[in-house]
């Protein structure tokens, strides 16, 4: 066998190249870049489980009033979902003692309009507030 220029590449009697260096060696950047990639998610992870917990520190509501407020948003943003008209993406839900409150930006004024009124027309919603923009 007789080496090539680079330390990675064997030339054997045929001719063919072998990369017995790359092999080894591949794998184990794979890993290392997958190993960095996650690293930033560690403090995602924690600093969303930390933002969680101070905010629930913070909420005086029942058990059955959070229930609630979960299946009020739930079953809006299920309208929204089946809506020809509505990207669900778009409209972020959020629900707090019956009261709901829409985020986001949408194509028009027109869904807006109707993000509003079936959000209105859900159970137990005792009042909506619209923070919706519509994008030009």
């Amino acid at each position: 066998m007789v080496l090539s220029g680079d330390f990675c590449d064997r030339v054997n009697d045929r001719g063919s190249v072998e990369m017995n260096m790359v092999k080894k060696i591949a794998p184990t950047g794979v890993l290392l870049l997958v190993i960095w990639c996650l690293a930033g998610c560690g403090s995602l992870i924690v600093g969303g489980a930390a933002d969680s917990a101070d905010r629930s520190a913070y909420d005086t509501r029942s058990a059955s009033e959070k229930n609630t407020d979960a299946a009020i948003t739930t079953a809006i943003n299920r309208k929204y979902v089946h809506d020809s008209q509505i990207d669900a993406l778009d409209i972020q839900v959020y629900t707090r003692q019956g009261v709901v409150t829409l985020t986001g930006s949408v194509s028009s004024q027109a869904v807006a309009s109707r993000a509003i009124a079936l959000a209105r027309a859900t159970g137990n919603v005792r009042q909506v507030i619209s923070r919706l923009s519509v994008r030009y």
